[in-house]
């Protein structure tokens, strides 16, 4: 590891925090809509834990129409998920790719 990695490795990892509600990530293939939005329409309102859904979908597929699904079929707030975005408990987060 190069001196400049090894110091912007230490920098990202001093500025993680831990969080203080549990995370629960789910991933899902192309035909994973049906059961995340049955899924979603089971979780109360006040769900104690944020929500990370990683879904793989067909290029031709609206992330749009998806995240209305999630958001329509469940008692959480639905939001795409960004890179370095604050998570918050109570919410669903999702993407249908993961950039790094």
């Amino acid at each position: 590891m190069t001196a400049a990695l090894a110091k912007k490795t230490a920098k990202a990892d001093s500025t993680r925090r831990r969080s203080d509600f549990p995370v629960i990530v789910i991933g899902a293939s192309a035909g994973g809509q049906t059961a995340l939005g049955a899924l979603v329409a089971q979780l109360p309102a006040d769900f104690p834990a944020a929500i990370l859904i990683v879904h793989h979908m067909a290029a031709t597929s609206s992330n749009d129409a998806m995240l209305r699904m999630l958001a329509d079929k469940g008692n959480l707030p639905c939001k795409q998920a960004i890179q370095h975005g604050v998570i918050k408990s109570g919410c669903i987060y999702w993407r249908s790719r993961i950039t790094i």
